[in-house]
């Protein structure tokens, strides 16, 4: 059995801030809410590594190295940097379009 290459996952500052203003808002009303969510974030990208073409194009910018995927009411935004995946944003997918402060290329 040949073991799956996986990329190397790093995280913008961008969506460290994203992660972490959500789960302020949930630990508000639930404390233990937020900390399952974010373990579910955390897993939902590492499962990224693994076949990151796999996540859909991001309609709004049509660029072939940035993908998403979706985690519950999220939109998990990364882009594919060579053997790398960058997570770029997170965001509430009902929004409108992609957000003005949110930066494709952060690093």
């Amino acid at each position: 059995m040949t073991s799956v290459p996986r990329y190397t996952l790093r995280w913008s500052a961008q969506a460290e801030r994203n992660v972490d203003d959500v789960a302020a808002r949930i630990a508000r009303r639930d404390p233990a809410a937020a900390n399952a969510w974010v373990e579910r974030v955390i897993k939902h990208v590492e499962d990224t590594t693994t076949i990151p073409l796999a996540g859909r194009l991001v309609p709004e910018l049509k660029r072939p190295d940035l993908r998403e995927t979706f985690l519950e009411k999220y939109r998990v935004v990364y882009r594919v940097d060579e053997n790398v995946v960058i997570l770029v944003t997170v965001f509430a997918g009902q929004r409108d379009g992609w957000p003005d402060d949110a930066d494709p290329d952060a690093d």
